[in-house]
């Protein structure tokens, strides 16, 4: 699976919001495909490093601050393999809806790899993030959904 500027990721969730978005929520969405990628794939979407900055993840190729992202309509990622395309839908069907807060509290949590990192190495502020850990707490993620899943199921 090759490596992709994420930048070239960017329209996708621009044209899925259908509004303007914040980059911020776009460093977070992007740091969940890497986490997912890497979960599901075991190997990275995207090219380049997220750091650990105090606004949470941020892509070290990417603006933090700047004027939203206007959607626009994205007619070809044809770069894209089909499980690439997969993964991103699957990301922004799962998060994108979500209001900022909430987005945050799920990429800020405690047990997330950016708190890991901001809070528990030597360098905290600015350390890259580790490829490994963000792998690892989606697949934990996706543990916890499915218990959360079958014992929803066993109460009804």
């Amino acid at each position: 699976m090759p490596l992709h500027n994420p930048n070239d990721i960017v329209p996708f969730f621009a044209a899925s919001a259908g509004q303007a978005l914040a980059w911020r929520r776009v460093h977070h969405l992007l740091f969940l495909a890497q986490a997912w990628s890497m979960a599901i794939a075991r190997a990275p979407l995207l090219d380049g490093a997220f750091l650990a900055e105090e606004t949470g993840p941020v892509h070290r190729d990417l603006p933090l601050y700047g004027m939203p992202l206007q959607p626009r309509r994205v007619t070809r990622m044809d770069f894209l393999s089909g499980s690439e395309q997969a993964l991103l839908e699957r990301v922004w069907v799962r998060y994108g809806p979500l209001a900022a807060p909430d987005l945050s509290r799920i990429v800020l949590h405690p047990t997330a790899p950016w708190a890991q990192t901001f809070f528990d190495t030597p360098s905290g502020r600015g350390a890259p993030i580790s490829r490994f850990r963000m792998g690892s707490w989606a697949a934990r993620l996706a543990l916890e959904g499915r218990a959360q899943a079958r014992a929803h199921a066993l109460a009804a």
